[in-house]
């Protein structure tokens, strides 16, 4: 061989390395006489063509080798065969029903369980907000030295934070507003939202009918506009196109329309809202930046991603601190995707649920593993026999994925059903209050999530007794042998640990669901929950000379609810446990330093029956009285988180306190009203008398008899 040219010694060495990739017994028989039928023809073609003879060879060679592989491996997967071969999985599964039905419910289970937790997942965290470019909108929070978990901002803080971030594409805030309305001899009540047109222009707004209202409306003077829903728009005038110049007279001040918006308009967190109108319409003064009771938001610029941008508005909100320290010290800002922002409560329960339906697929596929490999046990004669008649492996094992697939197939359709109705009942069943609850629902995507996940269960659980098929001995299987139940035995200790593993994980984590639900069902808030009914009422400002003169109408209002047969006490309040919004203000105590952080507290102004009317102990001095009025000297009544922080070993009564430049002294602790979140911790707290404390809404807590 040392004779022959160095390109065809090359060659021939090169293809008996070719033929090492091929199967020993084809190599034991034949290899040889390859290689030398091999040698021969290369000889033959280097002499007659040199190199491109030989490189001619090799390409016909390896076209062979690829092709002849290509057709032994994937003939049987060709289109006029996998019919074939289905129709015999199918005729095979419906000789054992019971088998069949058992694991297709299996898969239906988990597909099902999974599918569902998905739709919700979906619906609730992961589907876009319905308007344009909502992936870009994010929520602007203002954080209060003490994060007491809600998120709002001030107006000129946001205007400046729009104007000054190149990052962001639009700013705004926004909040609620009833107004009296005088049409004619009718009067009625509208809810209006009062926004910037930044607001508005971050939820990309569109209009059916005229103009949204411009900065130059927002001074006052000139911002008495307002802009109809669609809703409104068709109840109040008819749907009357012309509507746009009508006149309607709002809190006894004339309003012109100017615009009705489209009737896709969606903007969270303000669904009820009936009108819109600039910010400044409202009674209060949006200049002050230590006003912070808006829901504020921005759209981020194109091309800016999400990380980028907050950090340049924290840099921007940093530098508004710093110039306005009186009123910023302390606070920090939090940028929150709003699609986030508005189920971030929903989000853990979710989380959690996908965890454990997770885990649930987890086991059936398992099981049904487990199951399809006993099956290929009992199954050594059929695969005997058809390996007899020329069968081989990727045949075999083809056979058995079939099989797993038409079983997938049917686990994923009723799965999907079963996804349907548990999706279905749980809507039914859910408490009020899930946000987006209502976009929840079985679509396209939801169908196609159910389908791949049958198919990833084919993948789980199918793909095993066909691995083991594909590695069996086709020579010793027809001698009579098996599978490899040493094998077999030890696939099936692996699953049946895996199972247990999941399964300790479920019972674990129902375990602590079990306890959480148990310590809930025994929380105790502080207060007499059982017959306490509330409800909010708005005063028509306009129609009172004083703050003082709403608080009397409120009064009176409270002594005609505690007339009513039935009812033995009627309290208010601003705010409370488990209705209405919390208020913190800055405490100052005289005399006191309280270092760098201004120390936040919770607000409430309240009537002197707002402790009975709730059952809240007095555990030291007195609550508030009907004498503490406007003319009388200024109280307040703390909890006992207020005393543990800020008086641990002594009393506070008698001492001042000041919150928001508003001085009284201490006359009485009451007991702590927990969160309704068992882990969250009481936070300190300021009781003030209405009547020194005034404003122009306020809750009736309402105590009866009787359920």
């Amino acid at each position: 061989m040392n004779s022959l040219p160095v390109a065809v010694r090359w060659s021939v060495s090169a293809y008996r390395g070719l033929l090492r990739l091929l199967p020993a017994w084809f190599g034991r028989r034949f290899a040889e006489e390859a290689a030398q039928v091999f040698r021969d023809v290369a000889i033959d073609v280097h002499a007659r063509r040199g190199l491109r003879g030989l490189g001619a060879l090799w390409a016909r060679t390896l076209a062979d080798v690829f092709r002849g592989a290509w057709q032994e491996r994937h003939t049987y997967w060709s289109p006029w065969n996998i019919w074939p071969n289905l129709r015999i999985a199918g005729r095979s599964l419906r000789r054992e029903p019971w088998f069949s039905a058992s694991v297709v419910m299996t898969i239906a289970l988990g597909v099902g369980s999974t599918t569902a937790i998905y739709t919700l997942a979906y619906g609730i965290l992961l589907r876009p907000l319905p308007f344009p470019g909502s992936e870009r909108v994010v929520a602007l929070c203002e954080m209060e030295p003490q994060d007491l978990g809600y998120c709002v901002a001030s107006p000129p803080n946001v205007r400046d934070l729009g104007a000054l971030t190149d990052s962001v594409e639009a700013a705004g805030v926004a909040r609620t507003w009833r107004f009296r309305v005088q049409d004619g001899a009718e009067q009625s009540s509208w809810r209006v939202g009062i926004a910037t047109p930044g607001f508005l222009k971050t939820y990309d707004v569109r209009l059916q009918h005229g103009r949204m209202f411009l900065e130059s409306e927002l001074v006052r003077g000139a911002n008495r506009v307002i802009v109809l829903t669609d809703e409104l728009w068709r109840s109040w005038t008819g749907a009357d196109p012309d509507v746009v110049g009508r006149r309607v007279t709002l809190d006894a001040q004339e309003f012109v329309v100017i615009g009705v918006l489209g009737p896709e308009a969606w903007i969270p967190e303000f669904e009820h809202a009936e009108a819109w109108a600039p910010v400044t319409t409202s009674p209060d003064n949006p200049e002050q930046r230590e006003w912070r009771g808006f829901t504020s938001v921005a759209r981020i610029a194109p091309g800016i991603g999400i990380e980028q941008a907050r950090e340049e508005l924290k840099t921007t909100y940093a530098s508004l601190a710093a110039e306005y320290p009186e009123v910023m010290a302390g606070l920090g800002l939090d940028v929150v995707r709003l699609r986030d922002q508005i189920s971030g409560d929903a989000r853990p329960m979710i989380r959690l649920f996908g965890l454990a339906v997770i885990c649930l697929l987890l086991i059936g596929c398992a099981n049904v593993a487990n199951l399809l490999i006993v099956r290929s046990q009992t199954r050594v004669s059929e695969v005997a026999v058809r390996a007899a008649l020329g069968a081989g492996r990727v045949r075999l094992a083809g056979q058995l994925l079939a099989e797993s697939m038409i079983l997938a197939v049917l686990g994923g359709a009723v799965g999907l059903v079963l996804a349907i109705a548990l999706v279905n009942t749980g809507m039914r069943l859910a408490p009020a209050g899930i946000p987006r609850l209502d976009e929840v629902a079985v679509d396209v995507n939801v169908a196609i999530f159910a389908i791949s996940l049958s198919l990833i269960t084919v993948l789980l659980f199918g793909l095993i007794p066909a691995f083991r098929v594909a590695r069996t001995d086709i020579g010793g299987l027809l001698r009579g042998g098996r599978f490899g139940d040493r094998d077999a035995a030890r696939v099936r200790r692996g699953i049946l640990v895996l199972e247990l593993a999941l399964a300790m994980t479920l019972l674990t984590g129902a375990g602590l669901g079990i306890r959480g639900f148990a310590g809930l069902l025994q929380w105790d808030p502080g207060f007499d929950r059982d017959n306490l009914v509330t409800t909010w009422v708005s005063a028509d400002i306009t129609r009172f000379d004083s703050g003082v003169a709403i608080a009397e109408r409120f009064s009176v209002a409270a002594e005609a609810l505690a007339s009513v047969p039935g009812v033995e006490g009627v309290g208010q309040s601003s705010a409370g446990p488990l209705f209405g919004g919390i208020e913190t203000g800055i405490l100052e105590i005289p005399g006191r330093d309280s270092g760098d952080q201004p120390v936040a507290v919770q607000i409430f102004d309240i009537d002197a029956e707002y402790f009975g009317a709730l059952g809240v102990p007095i555990v030291g001095g007195r609550g508030i009285t009907m004498a503490d009025d406007a003319g009388s000297a200024k109280v307040a009544v703390v909890n006992e988180a207020f005393v543990r922080r800020h008086w641990p070993d002594a009393s506070p009564i008698g001492a001042e306190v000041v919150v928001n430049e508003h001085a009284a002294v201490i006359v009485g602790v009451v007991g702590d009203m927990l969160p309704f979140q068992p882990d969250e911790p009481v936070r300190p707290a300021v009781y003030w008398p209405r009547q020194q404390y005034t404003r122009g809404a306020t809750y009736f807590l309402i105590r009866t008899a009787h359920p």
